[in-house]
């Protein structure tokens, strides 16, 4: 970048950064105004450091920072959203200033379709709020979070770096949750980054039944929702465990492993009954494509065990409720079945049984708990439990073809196989020769895999987390690609 660009950038962010302050403190706020303040000082750092900036925007969406903002702190939707600036000022530094070529690849193309298909599906909307409410975080939080992700994460330095923020971010989150229950102080929820539901800590708990989970116990992290916490702390469990493999020397090493148990604790203390499930289909994967070696994975399931005893020893009661699922399901409208599988299962026929009613397009996005739940979930045929409030499906296949269709789901699925596809293919080709390669690929699609199947007993919603980790999976596929060529390159023979 030029000096005379740079003059030119900072002049500009300063005014940007003076204006909105300006109009934030004639409407009174003195917090609004440091905040543009800040978004100004981050304005003019984007020129000199932008993969800097990346990692503070990246860090601020994974840990819900703005979230965090708005419902406990109520600061204005539009201005805690404004950390999605975070990425777009550092893309914009290198798109306008460094004149750096944009990005754009074959699943980009198809999220591209994917919201041509949510447009379609717009012809038989009845909730048009709800629609354009669901079309508006798509457009922020999948289609540009993936785009903007694609086109910052350009160098192998670029993502390990990315890699190792989300894995201190995790373990930071994880870590607060642990203190927590080792501590008992679950009123203490570290500003909305370890949140609790203490609603009825005082006297309501003393109503719940010895041998039922108090809704306190389940930690929910700065989501406040303990199964999307675990979620989205299971998918960082592949790439520390890369992070952990590449490493030579025995420090950094142990320092990813502490990370790795201290996430995995965390994930633990949900009580999450599907992240249990997604973490035995990532080992149960890592075992078949002979990425972990047999005495590791005695040591993984070893430290699971131990960390099940000591961190969570009620998530065995909460895990042998899986058992009799497939044997008690004639039995569910007895009530012999866990209430909670009554009402999941409830809820997901609801959705498949809207989209067999509404096959090609749909009903629209975002129909299916305004519009259509309760209807649904009232069919004697397939309510397991009566439920009179609006609900999602609560798994996300299901939801998204009754909203979307055949049209949409099937685009969705093909973005996921195409980049399943293509990580495949660069661990086929790295594995043996350069391992740590083929361990990056491996690591990517393992965690895309553990979100596909946390994703059985989930609907799509906090979607940024999704499209951030299949933009970094985007990256990483650009950049072994870009490998890929350079060693196919013949080497000039000396003079």
């Amino acid at each position: 970048m030029t000096k005379a660009g740079r003059r030119i950038g900072a002049v500009a962010s300063t005014l940007a950064g003076t204006v909105g302050a300006g109009t934030a403190l004639s409407l009174g706020g003195l917090l609004p105004t440091l905040l543009l303040l800040a978004a100004a000082g981050m304005a003019a750092l984007t020129l000199f450091v932008p993969d800097t900036v990346t990692l503070f925007g990246i860090s601020a969406l994974y840990m819900n920072l703005p979230g965090i903002a708005v419902n406990l702190y109520r600061m204005p939707v539009l201005l805690a959203g404004s950390a999605f600036l975070l990425l777009l000022m550092p893309f914009l530094s290198r798109y306008l200033l460094r004149r750096d070529p944009i990005i754009v690849d074959y699943p980009l193309l198809l999220i591209v379709a994917f919201l041509g298909a949510v447009l379609v599906s717009f012809l038989v909307v009845k909730d048009y709020q709800a629609a354009f409410g669901w079309l508006g975080t798509f457009m922020a939080e999948g289609l540009m979070m993936y785009f903007l992700v694609l086109n910052l994460i350009r160098t192998p330095r670029n993502l390990t770096r990315v890699i190792d923020v989300l894995m201190l971010c995790g373990a930071l989150l994880a870590g607060l949750t642990v203190y927590q229950q080792a501590t008992k102080s679950f009123s203490q929820q570290f500003f909305g980054l370890a949140q609790r539901n203490i609603e009825f800590v005082d006297g309501g708990d003393a109503l719940h039944e010895p041998d039922k989970m108090r809704l306190v116990e389940r930690a929910g992290g700065p989501l406040g929702q303990p199964n999307r916490y675990a979620q989205n702390l299971l998918y960082l469990l592949p790439l520390v465990f890369y992070r952990m493999r590449s490493h030579k020397k025995a420090l950094p090493r142990l320092i990813c492993a502490g990370c790795g148990l201290v996430i995995l604790g965390g994930t633990l203390l949900t009580f999450s009954r599907g992240a249990f499930i997604g973490l035995a289909a990532v080992v149960l994967l890592l075992a078949l494509m002979k990425e972990i070696r047999l005495r590791e994975l005695a040591l993984v399931g070893a430290v699971a065990v131990m960390g099940i005893v000591v961190f969570a020893p009620s998530y065995v009661g909460r895990i042998a409720t899986l058992a009799g699922v497939t044997t008690d399901v004639r039995d569910a409208r007895s009530g012999e079945m866990d209430g909670a599988i009554r009402g999941r299962l409830t809820e997901m026929l609801a959705a498949f049984s809207l989209f067999l009613d509404h096959p090609l397009i749909g009903v629209g996005a975002g129909q299916f708990m305004p519009v259509y739940s309760q209807d649904y979930m009232s069919d004697p045929d397939i309510a397991f439990r009566h439920v009179t409030t609006e609900r999602r499906a609560h798994i996300m296949y299901f939801e998204m073809a009754a909203e979307t269709g055949i049209l949409g789901l099937g685009i969705f699925l093909a973005v996921i196989a195409l980049m399943q596809m293509r990580l495949w293919r660069a661990w086929h080709r790295w594995r043996k020769e350069r391992p740590e390669l083929g361990g990056l690929a491996a690591a990517f699609f393992l965690s895309i895999c553990s979100y596909l199947v946390t994703a059985i007993f989930l609907q799509l919603a906090y979607q940024r987390y999704f499209w951030l980790l299949l933009g970094l999976a985007g990256a990483a596929v650009q950049i072994l690609t870009a490998e890929d060529r350079r060693s196919r390159i013949p080497q000039e023979a000396p003079a």
